[in-house]
């Protein structure tokens, strides 16, 4: 153990000064009731407001890549800071829905006002209802776009290549980064059950960044069909996962068909990777 991070959930959440969801995919149990390795693969959040100590400890570790899932106006003034020796990584899936839900505040005027604006029109409550399931229906484009099935493809070779330690984040680490970490999970073995408990840790780690974005939300507009919008897409659903599920059986007719057809990380890869990162 690393006595310079404060640590819990079975060494796998990582409480850095600077971030909110920084977790290790290590301690899932994969292929043949072998561990997933400890220190090789994370997910984030934005890494712009680490601290020296946060980027010490990174360094320390040996962290090799950084994959940063982020549209480049989220990256403006928010670059991720500088990790010696680790390589960088642009990674754009285009998720509009989950760059809405994680936007700044300095992107939210214009949000709110179209958002108030539909709100209050005749069709404003066919609008929320139709819409309160967004989130969904975005997971659904990550795992079926042709755009972020390329961006996909090349974390997962990033992986089979051994650019390890490597973290991959968004700016909240909930659907973008949950989608890459779906897949990397699924190529170790890991079961359905952990990843859906992988991906709903996020909704216990950004309560209090959820609450700060609420309050950003309610000081520019008072207006309960929005703000209920809003919250929605802060949120890690199972129903959301559900939908990145399903959306792999339409395209491929299995977790692992779709793993090896369309992400092309071939039967011996998978063999690989479960050789070098479980224990």
């Amino acid at each position: 153990m690393d006595t310079n991070i404060n640590t819990i959930n079975d060494n796998r959440n990582i409480k850095l000064d600077g971030t909110n969801n920084f977790r290790d995919l290590g301690g899932y149990i994969g292929y043949k009731g072998r561990r997933v390795k400890y220190r090789q693969l994370f997910r984030s959040d934005a890494l712009h407001k680490l601290t020296d100590k946060d980027i010490s400890w990174l360094e320390m570790i040996g962290l090799k890549t950084i994959v940063d899932f982020r549209s480049s106006s989220e990256i403006v003034d928010n670059e991720d800071k500088i990790i010696k020796k680790a390589k960088y990584y642009h990674l754009n899936p285009k998720a509009e829905v989950a760059q809405t839900a994680s936007a700044s505040l300095a992107n939210d005027r214009n949000k709110i006002e179209r958002l108030v604006k539909i709100a209050n029109s005749d069709d404003g409550d066919s609008y929320f209802a139709n819409h309160m399931d967004d989130m969904s229906e975005q997971m659904r484009r990550l795992i079926s776009d042709d755009n972020a099935i390329k961006q996909y493809k090349k974390v997962m070779a990033l992986i089979v290549d051994e650019q390890t330690p490597l973290v991959f984040h968004c700016r909240g680490g909930k659907d973008r980064t949950g989608i890459a970490a779906l897949f990397i999970l699924l190529a170790l073995g890991v079961s359905k059950e952990q990843i859906y408990e992988d991906y709903l840790v996020t909704n216990s780690n950004n309560v209090e960044r959820n609450k700060l974005r609420m309050n950003d939300y309610r000081s520019l507009t008072d207006n309960q069909k929005v703000l209920d919008y809003l919250y929605n897409l802060q949120l890690a659903k199972k129903e959301y996962l559900d939908a990145a599920f399903d959306q792999m059986i339409i395209m491929a007719g299995s977790t692992t068909g779709y793993l090896i057809d369309i992400l092309e990380v071939t039967d011996e890869q998978l063999t690989e990777l479960r050789i070098r990162y479980l224990d």
